[in-house]
């Protein structure tokens, strides 16, 4: 299943956007990135070593964030610390294309998986 496009994108100064919803501003490992704090986070501006961290608490299993990177470089998409993302290890970063969206899903326990 893909991800329709996401038109218009919102802009910095639209009204309702959450910090994950504006350009990238960190960088560094799992305890840097923006916290993502929706269920659909559009990231505009992201240099290498960018990311953002999935949330652990206030989560429940089957609950879906989407990400989007309209930036140029890969994003770091980080589990809550102590979790996984997939078949990736503990605290290891997924690595979301320039230019793609994804949908991660909540399974409980600081774990996640990804798909279309």
């Amino acid at each position: 299943m893909s991800i329709p496009p996401l038109e218009p994108l919102p802009q910095a100064g639209d009204s309702g956007l959450e910090l994950a919803q504006l350009p990238g501003r960190r960088t560094g490992g799992q305890g840097t990135p923006i916290p993502v704090g929706q269920d659909l986070s559009i990231f505009t501006n992201v240099s290498a070593g960018q990311g953002c961290n999935l949330p652990g608490a206030g989560v429940s299993p089957s609950e879906e964030y989407i990400i989007a990177n309209h930036g140029l470089a890969p994003l770091n998409v980080y589990p809550p610390v102590g979790g996984t993302i997939g078949t990736l290890g503990t605290n290891l970063a997924y690595s979301l294309a320039a230019g793609s969206a994804l949908r991660f899903l909540y399974l409980g326990n600081g774990a996640w998986t990804q798909g279309g």
